[in-house]
Protein backbone atom coordinates (compact mmCIF):
# COMPACT_ATOMS: atom_id res chain seq x y z
CA UNK A 1 0.00 0.00 0.00
CA UNK A 2 1.76 3.35 -1.11
CA UNK A 3 0.70 6.22 1.67
CA UNK A 4 -0.45 9.69 0.01
CA UNK A 5 0.49 12.88 1.43
CA UNK A 6 -3.33 13.24 2.97
CA UNK A 7 -2.50 10.24 4.94
CA UNK A 8 0.91 11.11 6.76
CA UNK A 9 1.45 11.86 10.22
CA UNK A 10 0.45 15.13 11.54
CA UNK A 11 3.51 15.14 14.04
CA UNK A 12 5.27 16.43 10.97
CA UNK A 13 3.60 19.78 11.08
CA UNK A 14 5.70 21.80 13.68
CA UNK A 15 3.59 24.71 14.97
CA UNK A 16 5.79 27.72 16.14
CA UNK A 17 5.28 28.69 19.85
CA UNK A 18 3.28 31.38 20.58
CA UNK A 19 4.28 34.41 21.20
CA UNK A 20 4.59 35.99 24.81
CA UNK A 21 1.81 38.56 25.42
CA UNK A 22 3.53 42.41 25.43
CA UNK A 23 1.65 45.19 27.09
CA UNK A 24 -2.14 45.85 25.90
CA UNK A 25 -2.27 48.34 22.94
CA UNK A 26 -4.90 50.78 21.35
CA UNK A 27 -6.39 47.86 19.50
CA UNK A 28 -7.01 46.12 23.23
CA UNK A 29 -8.38 49.48 24.70
CA UNK A 30 -10.71 49.73 21.57
CA UNK A 31 -12.01 46.55 21.84
CA UNK A 32 -13.18 47.51 25.37
CA UNK A 33 -14.11 50.40 24.55
CA UNK A 34 -16.58 48.93 22.10
CA UNK A 35 -17.72 45.94 24.26
CA UNK A 36 -19.00 49.36 26.93
CA UNK A 37 -20.88 50.49 24.79
CA UNK A 38 -22.85 47.56 23.65
CA UNK A 39 -23.02 46.59 27.22
CA UNK A 40 -24.34 50.17 28.17
CA UNK A 41 -26.81 49.63 25.55
CA UNK A 42 -26.63 52.85 24.34
CA UNK A 43 -26.05 53.78 20.47
CA UNK A 44 -22.87 55.69 19.69
CA UNK A 45 -25.80 59.19 19.03
CA UNK A 46 -26.66 58.88 22.94
CA UNK A 47 -23.27 57.83 24.35
CA UNK A 48 -22.27 61.44 22.22
CA UNK A 49 -25.05 63.43 23.75
CA UNK A 50 -23.94 61.93 27.09
CA UNK A 51 -20.71 62.18 26.72
CA UNK A 52 -20.26 65.30 24.24
CA UNK A 53 -18.07 63.46 22.25
CA UNK A 54 -19.09 62.92 18.24
CA UNK A 55 -20.50 59.85 17.46
CA UNK A 56 -17.93 59.86 14.64
CA UNK A 57 -15.22 60.43 17.07
CA UNK A 58 -16.55 57.67 18.95
CA UNK A 59 -17.45 54.72 16.21
CA UNK A 60 -13.57 55.82 15.68
CA UNK A 61 -11.83 55.48 18.94
CA UNK A 62 -14.03 52.04 19.37
CA UNK A 63 -12.05 50.64 15.93
CA UNK A 64 -9.02 51.65 17.06
CA UNK A 65 -8.39 54.14 14.19
CA UNK A 66 -8.29 57.06 17.27
CA UNK A 67 -6.68 57.16 20.28
CA UNK A 68 -8.79 59.63 23.06
CA UNK A 69 -7.30 61.29 25.13
CA UNK A 70 -7.91 60.63 29.12
CA UNK A 71 -10.92 63.28 29.27
CA UNK A 72 -12.50 61.80 26.44
CA UNK A 73 -12.37 58.63 28.26
CA UNK A 74 -13.02 59.68 31.47
CA UNK A 75 -15.97 61.13 29.29
CA UNK A 76 -17.40 58.26 28.40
Amino acid sequence: MVESPADSSVEEESADPAPEPGPPGPLDFACVLSNLQRASGLTLRALSKKSSLSPSFLSRAMNGERFPSWEATAAL
